[in-house]
């Protein structure tokens, strides 16, 4: 009986000690996936951009700044772009600065919550790869001439002392 209350007190004591690292681990877990599902949206909304089947000649990149972009491509191939729906796309900040919103056509998703002071930023390169400094919002001329967009998310779960850092350096496929 004494042997069985030993062992149990030492289970207790290791699951004291275990279930605080196992709830960091999963929070931090839980932020990666967040910024890496938001990092998926952008990369795979940036390579669609600009996919015009009919041949109309619009712009993929309808927007650009240093912490937004809105992208047009047409879908369902039939000659129009169709402003509330996805074939226009927009990634802009809250008004609060936290969060990372998705706005398809009239709809404001937030896809990533938790972001640092300047913790969504956009770079843009042309067909040389050499950075397009500005200035911002682009003009339509410099839009044009847009042939790569590098992207950086840096959130942060309350708590936690670690920023989860993501970013990617995508190539517009149908500009």
């Amino acid at each position: 009986m004494a042997v069985t209350l030993v062992i149990a007190a030492a289970m207790a004591c290791a699951l004291q000690v275990a279930l605080p690292a196992w709830l960091n681990s999963t929070t931090d877990l839980e932020a990666f996936t967040m910024a890496s599902q938001a990092a998926d949206f952008l990369v795979r909304d940036l390579r669609v951009a600009g996919f015009d089947p009919e041949g109309i000649g619009f712009p993929g990149l309808a927007q650009a700044d240093v912490t937004s972009l809105e992208l047009l491509a047409d879908l369902d191939g039939d000659g129009l772009l169709d402003q509330n729906s996805s074939e226009r796309i927009r990634y802009r900040l809250s008004t609060d600065g936290k969060s990372l919103m998705r706005v398809v056509g009239d709809q404001v998703m937030p896809i990533l919550d938790g972001l640092e002071a300047g913790g969504f930023s956009l770079r843009y390169f042309d067909s040389t790869g050499a950075e397009i400094a500005g200035p911002f919002p682009l003009e339509p001329a410099a839009l044009g001439a847009v042939r790569a967009v590098e992207f950086t998310l840096r959130a942060r779960r309350v708590g936690r002392p670690r920023a989860i850092v993501l970013g990617a350096f995508t190539v517009l496929r149908n500009h």
